[in-house]
């Protein structure tokens, strides 16, 4: 399983592909693993559609750090 760091490292590259359809792509990714019984990879695809969602979001969490 990957770290939060992973999750989110991918999902910027999901965004940096797809754009604003990169939430979508998760999602669909997410769905095809679940079709193939694959829950450990439907289980990451949710992860990284979640991280997509807060990485394209205007707010930030109250623990976000800036760098």
């Amino acid at each position: 399983m990957k770290t939060e760091t992973e999750v989110y490292k991918t999902a910027n590259q999901v965004i940096d592909k797809f754009g604003d359809e990169a939430g979508l792509y998760a999602a669909i990714r997410g769905d095809e693993f679940q079709r193939l019984g694959n829950q450990e990879g439907e289980v990451l695809w949710r992860r990284i559609c979640k991280a997509v969602e807060v990485l394209q979001t205007n707010e930030r969490p109250n623990a976000a750090v800036l760098h």
